[in-house]
């Protein structure tokens, strides 16, 4: 609510209780000598503004008004889609009867038509203005190709909020806008947002979902012509977040008409915008403990923070039109802040001055929107963001300019947005499907899938880096994520695609590949990372399908199914990849992100990257982003662009520890014990992350300050000696069984499922001979997921962990450090023969002693042949046989594909396998299970 406009509620309630007590007096007739601005609606589209101000001078109702008419609008009403016309009018005083500001009256007038003949009609008047309110002239409705909605802050109002302060009329929305700007229709949206006197319990979201629907109505029913224009956005304060949580609406409604509005949006004006947050203590008090209350705490800078960045995401993710622009004002004066009248209930202005909305706050916006043309400075309050006299220029040539740009881009832009996106949606052949999927794999997106998103508030410095700038301001080539273990980098790289990858306009897409050293052979390899590169790329360029499709065709034709008699080899997806893009970047950017890329090892990775430096030496339009470790040393170009994620991450690895730690509760506080971690760290997000675990379950144990301080500085600093120091057990009970288990997580084949893992470390337990049913009664055994899940914490000290359903290890450093130590942190003495080549040995005999197992060789057989006569009950008919013997016998699969391959790995390491010629005497041969589940389909 503008200064202006609170403090004449204030008097009139003062004048109202006076009436009151002095009832046997007279009213007067008009409530204030003082300019108002009213809307009239339901106008008949034959009155035209001198025959509307003729009548409404003759009306016993604005008699003595003075009432001129300031604008005349053509709209359709909702329920008879029919036209007619909105006016604004501005009146000298207000009569008695329209002193209700949330009212709508109806009121009779008196038309007296050109031709001489009265012509009476019902209109209505109000002063809350709520809902839309168009201000562009009738008379250029035929011109108007872009609609321009503007939407006020908390406690504005839709037209005051942009009228010039104090007593003038004067509006630049529909006093001058529409004289500059002939093509630009104007409309105003109101709702109530008052702050102290209301009754409702509406928040944003509420806000924001009626919007959408009066919006989805608005477009439906303003003409035929008018159902595709672009629309541009003119917001402040809240109206900016509302905005912001009606596109996350608009992307997820099942109504068509929402996402054609979400597509034809071309930008917004933010004035103000409080993306983290405004300052709120001086309004508390005002609002008490009314409803508005709810919308106080989410504009809290601290109390809505958490659910602020998930909405700023998902907003992110629902406007992903690289094409689009939203620019950024924010306020340079401190605004005066509410005050409460001494010795009264009622408030004023004139409080202590503060800055409302910080530039921090108004500025964070979209990832590549960071640079100085997108984040403009208004030497103005908050208030006055949105606010311009008549003769004001300077701050409003500014505002002017920005719109003359998004005036004149917006059609062009639109209309090229939608014809890609009726070239992407073009339906595909069973063939070109069919391709699409040969070029997928199981697991594909696992990686990226299963990061964790950054800690509050942190990572958001890569968009401000000047290398980021210009890699994403035009200059391409290759940019260089380099960074040590743990600092960050995927998480970093993660943040970066979650905010951009789903931007795929017309003149641009984004593709992304995360390399995964924990998973199997294509999540970490050449072949797999051409492959999903490729299939990406493909299915949003549908147009390159054709030569693929045809090669898939003909070799499934000579050769059989793709993926069972023949597979794609490297050289042809690495080739055909090169191809399809720099073809592809022809009409558009391409830009690929590549996290981990060291985790495909140093030969595959130098290859890729020599691929790349040559497409991006061919076709410019293509920019690549990779991240690695500087180390193994991977061959590379002479790469010049590159960004150390170790100088870059101290201050959000200072707020993630004190949003971590900052609430314990010690007498002197905690504040030395933070700045010890963050001085032990070396910049290492994995370190700290460890760390303040370890605190965190410290504290919950209920150890003393000074304790916890001095576990801390005993820490060792470098990450390998950190994991060695976690790992080391003085009881050799538990050293052994975290070596066994450590031994399976790190030299399986692939990754284990945790039932997989339960099943392996029941079979891994001396003496072999024992029946499962005995295994299963022993202590060691782990009888659920929920505690297999805790067992695995315990014994690899938090080092493993499961992620949908799989278990791993928690960073590419760990396994790294085993692999690299060769598990000496579990053996006590110096091994004679090699640690990889005793673990895979016992892994291959572990896997035969439980196909060997009279219980398995029964309950596999019975097994297999029920699921291959389909007789298994209790299970979806949708499920494949396959998975249901996974369920009946989860380790079975496993054992049966790799005890082989950890014996000849065994060999290879000097392990001799002469125990396999006694196993493979015995009554359950191997081969004899295999046959048994081929023969039944499995």
């Amino acid at each position: 609510m503008d200064e202006d406009e609170f403090e004449e509620c204030q008097r009139a309630k003062r004048r109202q209780d006076a009436e009151d007590s002095t009832a046997n007096y007279p009213a007067p007739k008009k409530l204030h000598q003082k300019s108002y601005t009213l809307r009239i609606s339901n106008i008949p589209t034959s009155i035209d503004a001198r025959i509307l101000e003729a009548a409404l001078s003759t009306s016993s109702t604005f008699k003595d008004t003075k009432p001129i008419v300031k604008s005349l609008s053509l709209c359709y009403d909702n329920a008879s889609d029919t036209a007619q016309h909105t006016a604004t009018v501005t009146l000298g005083c207000l009569p008695l009867e329209l002193k209700d500001k949330a009212k709508t009256y109806p009121c009779d007038l008196q038309f007296k038509t050109s031709s001489m003949k009265v012509e009476k009609c019902t209109v209505s008047f109000d002063r809350n203005f709520e809902g839309f309110t168009p201000i562009s002239p009738y008379e250029q409705y035929e011109n108007h190709s872009i609609d321009c909605i503007a939407l006020h802050g908390w406690g504005g109002h839709a037209f005051g909020s942009f009228k010039e302060a104090g007593e003038s009329q004067y509006m630049w929305l529909r006093d001058s806008l529409p004289i500059k700007f002939k093509k630009l229709r104007i409309w105003l949206y109101g709702y109530d947002s008052d702050l102290k006197n209301t009754t409702t319990i509406a928040s944003k979201y509420e806000w924001a979902d009626s919007f959408m629907r009066n919006l989805r109505i608005l477009r439906t029913n303003s003409g035929s012509n008018a159902k595709g224009r672009p629309i541009i956005f003119i917001v402040h304060s809240l109206g900016g977040l509302i905005l912001k949580e009606a596109m996350t609406l608009m992307s997820e409604s099942d109504n068509p008409a929402d996402h054609l509005t979400l597509e034809l949006t071309y930008g917004a004006l933010f004035f103000g915008v409080p993306n983290q947050g405004m300052e709120t203590s001086s309004l508390a008090p005002l609002i008490a403990k009314n409803p508005s209350r709810y919308t106080l705490n989410q504009l809290d800078p601290q109390l809505g923070s958490r659910p602020r960045d998930r909405e700023h995401q998902d907003f992110c993710k629902a406007f992903n039109f690289r094409d689009s622009k939203i620019v950024q004002f924010y306020e340079l004066q401190k605004s005066s802040t509410y005050r409460r009248i001494e010795g009264s209930e009622d408030w004023t202005g004139g409080g202590p001055k503060q800055l409302l909305v910080d530039r921090n706050s108004a500025t964070s916006g979209r990832s590549w929107e960071t640079n100085h043309s997108y984040l403009i400075p208004l030497d103005k309050d908050h208030k006055s963001l949105v606010k311009f006299s008549a003769n004001e220029r300077c701050d409003y040539d500014i505002v002017v300019n920005v719109l003359d740009a998004f005036q004149t881009q917006a059609p062009q832009v639109i209309q090229c947005r939608r014809k890609g996106k009726q070239h992407a949606l073009r339906t595909l052949t069973s063939d070109e499907s069919e391709c699409l999927r040969s070029l997928a794999f199981k697991n594909m997106e696992f990686r990226k899938l299963t990061i964790e998103n950054p800690a509050t508030g942190t990572g958001s410095w890569i968009f401000e880096h000047q290398l980021y700038l210009n890699w994403i301001g035009g200059q391409g080539g290759l940019l260089w994520l380099c960074g040590h273990p743990g600092t960050g980098k995927s998480t970093l790289m993660h943040h970066v695609v979650n905010l951009v990858e789903e931007i795929d306009t017309s003149d641009e897409i984004s593709i992304s590949f995360f390399c995964h050293g924990r998973g199997e052979g294509l999540q970490k390899s050449r072949l797999g990372l051409f492959r999903c590169l490729l299939n990406q790329t493909l299915a949003r360029v549908p147009s390159s399908l054709a030569k693929l499709t045809s090669k898939l065709i003909f070799r499934q034709t000579s050769q059989g199914k793709v993926g069972r008699d023949w597979d794609w080899e490297v050289n042809e997806v690495q080739d055909l990849f090169e191809e399809t893009l720099i073809e592809a970047a022809e009409t558009r950017m391409i830009r690929i992100y590549i996290d981990a890329l060291d985790e495909c090892g140093p030969k595959d990775a130098g290859s890729v990257i020599h691929s790349l430096w040559r497409v991006v030496s061919v076709q410019p339009r293509i920019s690549i982003l990779f991240s690695s470790r500087p180390y193994p040393t991977i061959p590379l170009p002479d790469i010049r662009t590159v960004i150390f994620v170790q100088d870059q991450n101290k201050v959000d690895i200072t707020k993630y520890i004190y949003d971590q730690l900052h609430h314990l509760a010690f007498s002197n506080g905690n504040q030395d014990l933070r700045r010890k971690i963050l001085g032990r760290s070396r910049s290492n997000f994995q370190w700290v992350g460890i760390t303040v675990a370890r605190v965190l379950e410290m504290y919950t144990e209920g150890r003393p300050y000074q304790k916890i301080l001095q576990i801390v500085e005993s820490l060792p600093k470098d990450l390998r000696d950190l994991y060695e120091h976690l790992l080391h057990e003085p009881v050799e009970e538990i050293r052994n069984e975290s070596f066994k288990m450590i031994s399976w997580i790190l030299f399986a084949r692939r990754p284990l499922t945790t039932k997989e893992l339960l099943w392996a470390m029941t079979m891994d337990i001396e003496p072999f001979d024992l029946s499962v049913k005995s295994l299963q009664e022993m202590p060691a055994y782990a009888d659920d997921i929920q505690s297999m899940e805790r067992m695995i914490r315990s014994c690899t000290k938090g080092l493993a962990e499961v992620k949908d359903y799989t278990v791993q290890f928690v960073h590419q450093s760990v396994v790294d450090f085993f692999y690299d130590t060769k598990l000496q942190a579990f053996k006590q003495n110096t091994p004679t023969q090699s640690i990889v080549g005793q673990a895979n040995s016992r892994l291959s005999y572990v896997c035969l002693q439980y196909l060997r197992r009279k219980e398995i060789e029964v309950s596999a057989e019975s097994s297999a042949l029920e699921v291959g006569q389909n007789r298994i009950g209790g299970y979806d008919a949708g499920q494949t046989r396959e998975n249901i013997l996974a369920t009946l016998l989860p380790f079975l699969s496993y054992a049966w594909q790799f005890w082989a391959i950890h014996a000849r790995l065994a060999e290879k390491e000097g392990i001799k396998q002469s125990y396999l010629v006694d196993l493979l005497e015995s009554p359950l041969k191997p081969y004899r299970l295999f046959f048994m589940l081929e023969q039944n389909g499995i």
